[in-house]
């Protein structure tokens, strides 16, 4: 499109998002791909000499640079005078830490060795984070299925220029020409490897393998607290039947102290057979 504007003024280009209704249309197909990814929260400390503010929103944060960080607010003061106050690196309270899951309920019989591995079993930490390993080895195991997969990809990129030119000679009262450029130009990319000579395949066979050796470190972890718990047990067994030894062993000493106090008293023990027996 060309028209003829009355005002002199420098030649100028720049790019800018045109109107109707094509670019509308890719406005809104580039929205809902961006979309698709949410942006990642920056969960680490604003600067190695800052305290991490625990109420601060990461999402509002950007990273500090080493030469110069960014400090808080809050900090601003310290970092100016720091021989009149200290930064305060100490976390608020946090009542809910202290909290304890309640304890299981126990039956009132006596449990067998089988009832207190099956107890431990489903409320022992170190087997729920083994748990967790496995599943989450397992997740990456699937999310290598997806580099056989095509990748498809969109991009559209709408532009708007414009150019006035000089006349060399003006006509009445016009003496330059302006000249508008519109355009829309969407892509729809495919992209699909076909031979990679063994790396997706070798890359799906390494994460397999991992989920594996996770199932493994699974069964290991149900197995050292079976040994535990068992171990524990028959101590626990041994232990009370030492306690049955000794108070029986207690029993037979007192009744035969009883019995040379009796004899005593009847001029037949000696004072050497007492003391024993009291020992």
């Amino acid at each position: 499109m060309t028209t003829l504007s009355s005002s002199p003024s420098p030649h100028r280009s720049w790019p800018s998002l045109g109107g109707g209704m094509p670019v509308a249309v890719a406005l809104v197909a580039a929205a809902l791909l961006a979309g698709c990814q949410a942006p990642t929260p920056i969960l680490a400390p604003p600067s190695p000499v800052a305290p991490w503010i625990v109420d601060e929103r990461p999402e509002e944060r950007t990273i500090a640079s080493e030469a110069e960080p960014t400090l808080p607010a809050s900090q601003k003061q310290t970092s100016r005078a720091p021989q009149q106050q200290a930064a305060q690196f100490s976390l608020p309270a946090n009542p809910a830490a202290a909290v304890f899951e309640a304890a299981p309920e126990l039956p009132s019989h006596p449990l067998t060795l089988a009832e207190l591995i099956d107890l431990a079993q489903r409320h022992n930490p170190l087997t729920r984070m083994a748990w967790e390993q496995a599943r989450l080895a397992a997740v990456e195991a699937g999310m290598t299925e997806s580099l056989f997969l095509p990748l498809i990809s969109a991009t559209v990129v709408a532009g708007w220029q414009r150019f006035d030119s000089p006349l060399p000679y003006a006509v009445g009262e016009l003496d330059e020409i302006e000249t508008t450029v519109k355009g829309v130009i969407p892509a729809l990319t495919l992209q699909w490897l076909l031979f990679d000579f063994g790396e997706r395949e070798a890359t799906r066979a390494g994460a397999r393998h991992l989920a594996f050796g996770a199932n493994i470190a699974f069964q290991g972890a149900h197995q050292r607290l079976i040994e535990a718990v068992a171990l524990a047990y028959y101590q626990y067994e041994v232990a009370r039947s030492r306690v049955e030894v000794t108070t029986e062993g207690l029993a037979n000493a007192n009744t035969v102290l009883e019995a040379v106090q009796a004899r005593q008293a009847e001029g037949m023990a000696t004072v050497v057979e007492l003391a024993m027996a009291r020992r």
